[in-house]
């Protein structure tokens, strides 16, 4: 097993079976994992946040960031009729009762809609909490799993 880290804003895309795209202690960051299930395509984008507001080609923001990670599973032959998304991250990581800080709920809302907005089944989730979490996507089963900051793993269906 080859382990692939998808960095923050970073966005990668994978047709070996061998390997496993990783985005490591996400906060309120979400990994959007993509997986066509009949061409065994995964692709992973590690969302910073929610929106670009007019800056241009930076994949970190969710608007922009949905937009190249499927653009890029279309190039590697991926089908929107054969793909289906998972997502995690998310979390309230700083909470301030005078101020609104909890990105994570933004980058939840914003993911969910583009991803609805490009007609992209969202199959599974794990979203929201207080907690970091390490998401992994299998290129071979397109299974992901969620290991949170206090040692649970789940694997989402």
């Amino acid at each position: 097993m080859n382990l692939l880290p998808v960095s923050l804003g970073e966005i990668k895309i994978s047709r070996k079976n061998d390997e496993v795209l990783v985005c490591y202690g996400l906060g309120s960051c979400i990994a959007v994992c993509l997986y066509d299930k009949v061409n065994r395509i995964g692709g992973m984008f590690h969302c910073v946040l929610p929106a670009s507001n007019g800056r241009r080609d930076d994949p970190k923001y969710a608007d922009i960031g949905v937009k190249v990670l499927l653009e890029k599973m279309f190039e590697a032959g991926a089908y929107r009729t054969t793909m289906t998304a998972k997502i995690a991250g998310g979390a309230c990581v700083l909470k301030l009762s005078t101020m609104d800080f909890d990105i994570g709920s933004k980058n939840i809302k914003a993911v969910i809609g583009h991803l609805q907005d490009n007609c992209i089944a969202i199959s599974g989730k794990e979203v929201g909490g207080s907690i970091s979490r390490t998401v992994k996507l299998s290129v071979s089963t397109g299974a992901v799993s969620v290991k949170s900051a206090f040692g649970r793993e789940i694997e989402l269906c």
